[in-house]
């Protein structure tokens, strides 16, 4: 008993003794009981507290944390919605710019060209055109004793020249715009450049069918030269845009997947022509086009600093890496004289028209050639025109990747990475071509995989020169692409005309084998030319004015700072 009362002594003395010794404690512990009994409704003090913390920390209400009822969701970046619409956009290009090459098998009349060309040959006795005319004759008895699809002629009575006519017209309004769409771009932005091009061509497309039958060879020949003026301002407007958008470690595999929508809607273009129907896929890709275009004008901008929706994180990513600010004024300061004495830039052109003679020579004549001298029908030959391309694609995105890959990792150069690509896309192409050139109806499966091999392994070379005048000048991409593609338009007509110089009234493999070997010739010149001038690297002359002020003046400002703070003192102020 006396213990325990000892014990409550013990402790209310040392209870007691806290208490009469600690009156702050006393306090603040009597303060902890009426908030428990009383809870505040609000903590000014506490949250006061919280902000100035926050504030200290981040220096912006910019920085607080956003409410949590509109979160902003980082993903998709919106360099990459502009990778999928860019895409897109060059798919439309090509599906408006190719059904004519498949289309026109279907809409002229078969037996009228037969005659015309049997009228021909039967003018020249020689032993040769006897035999190669036993040789084609005996093609198309074992085409037309295979074929299930019933033999159809279509409307319009136009020879082979006509028809190659048809088919380049669209190149000689392409040629006109293409300086054009570079500058308006840089000073405008090449959104709405775009925008025109692929709509108005749109709407051409659409109206195709109708004008030809009223106005015949004439009005399908003018409507190819306006589709290709509306279309020449397209790749000078995507490259600038493109130059906003891409870092510089993500330039080739940005460029190469935008500008592998060439490959992709060449195939959807010429295989879904030889199934629609000629006028059917006029009003088909026309409408696209049209989807496309409304699509592009809500979800896409000309920079980062204009996007509304883009993350602060991924708009400051783009701009420091290339060295654009949001408020820098587009320059309209071209350095002209350096420009055209800069060999890197005649050797980008130079690889430009040595892609682009093979790709159109190919492009509008491949179905020709399918038909002539290997007598597929139009739906065979739709698939057919287009299974190179599917090829030339794939091996766009894949060589895309590596170089990204290569250069990143520092096992090639990026100058080098574009030599090596240019030599693969253009030589193994040239093999091919004059192999193929050997190659009779009777072998339709070797000249078929043959023309894939070479159209395929063009890819490299295609995504190599879409992407190098970014590299060497990314500044005036748009305004060096508008010059290079005027030059890079030519192959698209003349190619034809050669063509035509060659096979018009002489379908024969002999004839074709001649249009092969220019082509080869013309990749083997651009390949040395390029090999030896060509450069992946910024030329002095493209950096801009500024930016060489800013880093001159960051450079004496970091010297300072050095030199200062080596002597213990701060720098004097002059």
């Amino acid at each position: 008993m006396d213990s325990r009362q000892d014990a409550e002594e013990r402790k209310n003395g040392v209870n007691g003794s806290a208490t009469d010794h600690s009156p702050e404690e006393q306090q603040r512990r009597h303060q902890e009981d009426n908030s428990a009994d009383n809870p505040p409704d609000n903590h000014p003090q506490e949250t006061t507290t919280f902000i100035d913390k926050t504030m200290a920390k981040v220096g912006s209400l910019d920085a607080l944390p956003q409410s949590t009822s509109a979160p902003k969701i980082p993903f998709p970046p919106c360099r990459y919605i502009l990778v999928a619409m860019g895409f897109f956009a060059i798919c439309n290009v090509y599906t408006l710019r190719v059904n004519i090459s498949v289309a026109i098998v279907d809409m002229v009349n078969a037996t009228y060209q037969r005659e015309m060309e049997a009228a021909l040959k039967a003018s020249s006795n020689t032993t040769s055109s006897a035999n190669q005319s036993a040789v084609i004759n005996t093609c198309i008895a074992v085409v037309d004793a295979n074929s299930t699809v019933p033999k159809e002629d279509g409307p319009f009575e136009w020879d082979s020249s006509q028809q190659l006519l048809v088919t380049g017209a669209y190149f000689y309004g392409y040629i006109t715009t293409q300086f054009i769409g570079g500058m308006v771009s840089q000073r405008f932005g090449g959104k709405f450049v775009l925008l025109t091009g692929i709509g108005v061509t749109s709407l051409l497309t659409i109206i195709s069918p109708l004008c030809t039958v009223a106005g015949g060879f004439p009005a399908i020949v003018v409507l190819r030269v306006l589709e290709g003026v509306f279309s020449g301002v397209c790749f000078p407007s995507m490259n600038g845009v493109l130059s906003t958008w891409a870092p510089p470690l993500e330039r080739s595999v940005m460029s190469s997947f935008i500008f592998c929508g060439a490959q992709v809607g060449t195939v959807f273009g010429m295989s879904l022509t030889g199934v629609l129907g000629w006028s059917a896929a006029f009003y088909f890709f026309g409408c696209l086009g049209l989807v496309w275009s409304v699509m592009w004008f809500f979800l896409v901008y000309d920079s980062p600093g204009t996007h509304p929706r883009i993350s602060g994180g991924e708009r400051d990513y783009i701009e420091n890496s290339i060295g654009r600010n949001k408020n820098q004024k587009k320059s309209m300061h071209v350095p002209w004289c350096a420009m055209f004495t800069s060999l890197p830039f005649y050797a980008a052109g130079v690889a430009q028209f040595t892609c682009l003679w093979g790709y159109y020579t190919l492009l509008n004549t491949l179905p020709l050639y399918f038909k002539n001298i290997m007598f597929f029908d139009i739906k065979q030959n739709g698939a057919l025109s287009g299974a190179p391309y599917l090829a030339m694609w794939f091996m766009m995105v894949f060589s895309g990747w590596l170089a990204d890959k290569l250069r990143a990792k520092n096992i090639l150069s990026t100058t080098n990475v574009r030599k090596v690509y240019m030599a693969i896309g253009f030589l193994i192409p040239a093999a091919c071509l004059v192999a193929t050139g050997f190659v009779d109806c009777h072998h339709s499966g070797v000249a078929v995989a043959l023309v894939i091999v070479a159209v395929g392994f063009a890819g490299p070379a295609f995504g190599a020169w879409n992407v190098n005048l970014i590299d060497i000048a990314p500044s005036y991409a748009g305004t060096m692409l508008g010059i290079t593609n005027t030059v890079g338009t030519v192959p698209g007509f003349v190619g034809t005309l050669v063509v035509s110089a060659f096979t018009s009234g002489n379908q024969t493999v002999e004839a074709w084998r001649n249009v092969f070997y220019v082509t080869a010739s013309i990749y083997v010149g651009g390949t040395i030319f390029y090999l030896i001038f060509g450069s992946g690297e910024l030329q002095p002359w493209a950096v801009e004015p500024h930016k060489v002020d800013d880093i001159e003046i960051q450079s004496l400002e970091d010297g300072v700072k050095k030199k200062s703070s080596d002597n213990g003192n701060l720098p004097e102020k002059a």
